[in-house]
Parts: structure tokens; C-alpha cells; sequence
């Protein structure tokens, strides 16, 4: 039972089930939660921490003075999370509040997270470009297997695609993805972005639904864009 693990213990199940020792670092790609895990597990052990929750807190919550209602430990998520054996899982157990986000937002938009400013622009650069995709979304948003070169969810979007960063999406604002925008939208319905190009920008919409669907992840973009482009007029007539 992978609740009895704790994270350290599911970080060495995901690492022995699904990397394989035959595929090339940086030629597959397969989105998944396990690897936070696997970064979950490897943060503690370098700072000597009990739980991702205390790295969480000693790094980001109090240097960010974000309040204690930030962390992970969402009951209902928790709750939910025992039936799929995902219990106090470093990728989905958060839970914060507006402020707290809008906080966390401009400090990674004005580059305050990162000591190193190399691993900053690292993250939010694509690292699936020219890499095989083992796994993508249908229209419904489900995981469907595939073998082919990652060219981003374009199911998820009307016009624009989708690829991969550290622990973040990447959407390619123009066809040969040099311009970006950062992203990571949640299960519940969150969709925080950083866009650093045009009228620098960084912003989140919610709308409250349980796992949706491309479609509705769409419109949500489609307003993401809006935004942008009213950032853009209201700069130039600035």
C-alpha cells in the first residue's frame, strides 16, 4: 500500500518502476506527479527535514512571510487522496490562500526565489522540445499513451501548445516556442501564469471544478489572454 511509504518510500517505488535505465536523460517525456515525489524526497534529505511541508516552510513560507493557512495539508485532498494511495502527496496536498499565491507570484516573477538566476531562467524554459512523449491528454483532459515527438498538448488550447519546464507548464506564445509563458494550472480549477515577454505580466483565475476538462481549460486560456492583451493596451497608452 503506497500510503504506508511516506514520500521518501514512494520516491524510490516511482524511481525503480518508471525510469528506465535504457532511456537517454532529456529524450522521453511523460507527465506525471510521481516525480514530485522523487524532488520531494531529495529536498528533505539535502536539508535534513522532516517532511517537503517543513522544506516548504523554511524556504519559501517564511522568507515570503506567507501566512500558516499556506502548506500541504488539504483535509479534503488528504482525504480523497488515501483512496487513490496519494496521501499527503508533494504535488497536490497544497492548499493556500489568494494572498499568499499573489505573494509567491511576485516574487517569482521579480526573480526572488532562486538564489542562482541561471536555475530561474532554467525552470521556465521547455525541456520537453525534441523529446518523445509518453503520454498526453485527450480533448477530456484524460492521459492517453502515445509515441510521438512532444509538440505540446495542442488540445488543451486553440492555437497555441503546451510544453514542459521544472515542475511548471511552458505554453509557447509563437511557433518556435522562444517566446513563453509560465503556467501550472490545478485540479480544482487555478490557473496562475508568469508571462515575461510583451507587457510583463504575472496573474491567476479560479474557477471552482474538479478535474476539468480540455475545454473548459481552454476558456480559461482564451481569459488568460484577454488579460494579456489589456496589459499590453494599457502599457502603450501608459
Amino acid at each position: 500500500n503506497a500510503t504506508d511509504l511516506g514520500v521518501s518510500g514512494c520516491a524510490r517505488l516511482a524511481y525503480d518502476i518508471a525510469f528506465d535505465d535504457e532511456v537517454k536523460p532529456g529524450s522521453v517525456f511523460r507527465y506525471s506527479s510521481s516525480t514530485f515525489f522523487v524532488a520531494a524526497a531529495v529536498a528533505m534529505k539535502v536539508t535534513n527535514s522532516a517532511s517537503h511541508d517543513e522544506v516548504f516552510r523554511k524556504y519559501l513560507g517564511e522568507p515570503l512571510e506567507l501566512s500558516d493557512k499556506s502548506k500541504f495539508d488539504w483535509p479534503w485532498w488528504a482525504k480523497m487522496a488515501v483512496k487513490q494511495m496519494r496521501a499527503n502527496d508533494p504535488a497536490s496536498c497544497f492548499h493556500s490562500t489568494l494572498m499568499d499565491f499573489s505573494k509567491f507570484l511576485e516574487a517569482v516573477y521579480t526573480k526572488q526565489v532562486f538564489k542562482s538566476q541561471a536555475l530561474a531562467e532554467e525552470a521556465e524554459t521547455p525541456q520537453t522540445l525534441g523529446t518523445w512523449n509518453r503520454g498526453s491528454f485527450s480533448e477530456e483532459g484524460v492521459h492517453m499513451p502515445t509515441s510521438e515527438p512532444v509538440r505540446g498538448s495542442e488540445s488543451l488550447t486553440e492555437k497555441f501548445r503546451w510544453h514542459y519546464g521544472l515542475g511548471q507548464w511552458t505554453e509557447c506564445d509563437d511557433p518556435d516556442c522562444k517566446k513563453t509563458t509560465s503556467s501550472s494550472i490545478g485540479y480544482a480549477g487555478s490557473y496562475p501564469w508568469i508571462q515575461r515577454h510583451g507587457a510583463g505580466h504575472w496573474g491567476m483565475l479560479m474557477r471552482f471544478e474538479m478535474n476539468p476538462n480540455g475545454k473548459r481549460l481552454a476558456t480559461l486560456q482564451r481569459l488568460k489572454h484577454r488579460v494579456a492583451s489589456a496589459m499590453e493596451a494599457f502599457q502603450a497608452g501608459a
